[in-house]
């Protein structure tokens, strides 16, 4: 600790610069590696708050590690699955926190675990051989990414992209024990099964959006999820990023935002856009 900071001060004047408010002596605790289980008892959004502030120097794969307890599980899927696969679940998932904005996978890459999403959200995006993405859907509380079973499965490279929208939660399941589970726990095969219909549902609702939906209806109802999801009502997000997601330019997107300000459906702010009750 005093070889990063040099010294408490310095360590308070950064964490006030970066408006974070934590106890010092846990920073501590944590970084000087003499007391990791006092993880266990931070609250999640000070834990957070610890992720967030070391992502910056490369840190954060270092804190975000947690250990899972049955009762965690037990709580969390609330009769979702049987006791002998929560048992397995805790031995051998891993317990993270993603910041917003990391990387869960990038394409080419091999999937080594599959997510289950406890709480936050995440984007899954598919590019093109030009770079440009497309949105394919968001992962949400209790969602598990059906690309990324469909990968492990059949050992292939991704072809996706999955960046976390906001502080995410997760519990990672190492790939063979995907198939394993498949043929042991009927709730698991149940559980893989129903992400794969979300999946289908999201991707009719899509060709639904695409075909009988002009792009504006598209943008607005694009807004309205991210919103939905965040659950807020201004969204700091540039019209490039919105453009990308929505596999068209820059140019239209700033044109129909305008059209739709004008309609009152939201206002325009420097870098954000704030949703209008209807």
């Amino acid at each position: 600790m005093v070889n990063f900071f040099q010294d408490k001060s310095s360590a308070v004047k950064f964490f006030t610069k970066n408006s974070i408010t934590i106890d010092y002596t846990i920073v501590c605790s944590v970084l000087d590696g003499f007391n990791w289980t006092i993880l266990d008892c931070i609250p999640f959004t000070i834990l957070l708050q610890i992720v967030t502030c070391f992502n910056l120097f490369g840190l954060a794969t270092k804190l975000v590690a947690m250990s899972i307890t049955i009762d965690y599980l037990q709580e969390t899927f609330k009769g979702q699955f049987e006791y002998a696969l929560l048992d397995e679940l805790a031995k051998v998932g891993q317990h993270k926190v993603i910041p917003v904005g990391s990387y869960l996978i990038r394409p080419g890459e091999y999937i080594r675990s599959v997510p289950i999403i406890i709480r936050g959200s995440v984007k899954i995006m598919r590019p093109d051989q030009e770079g440009r993405e497309a949105l394919l859907y968001y992962l949400g509380g209790l969602d598990a990414c059906a690309m990324s079973l469909t990968c492990c499965l059949g050992s292939r490279r991704s072809e996706i992209t999955a960046v976390a929208e906001e502080d995410t939660e997760l519990i990672a399941i190492p790939v063979d024990k995907v198939d394993e589970w498949m043929c042991r726990y009927s709730s698991w095969k149940q559980f893989v099964f129903q992400t794969y219909q979300k999946r289908f549902d999201n991707l009719l609702q899509t060709i639904d959006e695409v075909t009988f939906h002009k792009l504006d209806e598209r943008l607005l109802t694009y807004l309205q999820k991210k919103t939905k999801s965040c659950q807020c009502s201004e969204l700091t997000i540039t019209h490039e990023e919105i453009a990308n997601e929505l596999a068209t330019s820059r140019e239209v997107i700033s044109r129909l935002l305008k059209q739709l300000e004008k309609m009152e459906k939201l206002k325009l702010l420097r870098g954000k856009i704030e949703m209008l009750p209807n």
